[in-house]
């Protein structure tokens, strides 16, 4: 199976995305992330939150990682002291394994 679009999800699958932030690209994501629209953590914890409501049905993290939380927090605030970050700074990536 093809991994899922927006476009492929019903309207009320969409629904219970917080706000969409997470139907957004990660350079969307990233873009309001540096313009201070949206916070590293709010970001963090829908991602959590929906991987929590999905990941069960189709078990596709098997590990995560236990400071993705603190590490939002960490970023926010140096955001807030305007530290130089890079371009991506705060966007939630899965990185998968391949068995071959």
């Amino acid at each position: 199976m093809l991994a899922r679009t927006a476009c492929d999800f019903e309207d009320s699958e969409v629904d219970s995305v917080s706000d969409d932030i997470l139907l957004l690209g990660a350079a969307e994501q990233a873009r309001r992330i540096a313009a201070g629209t949206l916070s590293p953590v709010e970001l963090m914890q829908a991602t959590l939150d929906r991987l929590n409501d999905v990941n069960p049905q189709i078990n596709a993290i098997v590990t995560r990682s236990d400071t993705a939380m603190d590490q939002a927090q960490d970023l926010e605030a140096r955001l807030e002291a305007r530290d130089e970050l890079g371009p991506l700074a705060g966007v939630p990536v899965a990185i998968g394994r391949a068995h071959v």
